[in-house]
């Protein structure tokens, strides 16, 4: 009986080691997983906002034509269509006073002349 009894405990260590090193592989799996996961996460986030951040250096270096174009469904694409709009606003915007402005040096100009011509005649 006793020879029965250490043969049964021998099972029960040996299915006790087996489940150990069972469980010791499932955590480095998960381990691995779950790492891989959050570096794939972390690039799908981090790559979209780096898209936006050279953009916007392109665009606040004054090249009003760049377009952003990420074409996300999410919010990062939204943000990227809103930059994309916001920067062709600005684009129509300044030209509108570039216009405004030399139309008014034109003006300027013309009644620079006219006061000049007018002096002249007075002398």
């Amino acid at each position: 009986m006793a020879d029965e009894l250490d043969a049964k405990t021998w099972q029960v260590k040996e299915q006790a080691q087996r489940m150990l090193y069972f469980n010791i592989g499932l955590a480095f799996i998960t381990f691995l997983s779950v790492t891989s996961l959050s570096v794939f996460i972390g690039r799908s986030i981090s790559k979209p906002i780096e898209v936006l951040r050279r953009g916007a250096g392109i665009i606040e270096k004054g090249n009003l034509d760049y377009k952003i174009g990420f074409e996300g469904g999410d919010e990062i694409g939204q943000l990227s269509r809103a930059f994309d709009k916001m920067t062709a606003k600005l684009k129509k915007s300044y030209s509108s006073l570039e216009r405004k402005v030399s139309d008014r040096t034109k003006k300027l100009q013309k009644k620079n002349r006219r006061m000049n011509m007018a002096g002249q005649r007075r002398n």
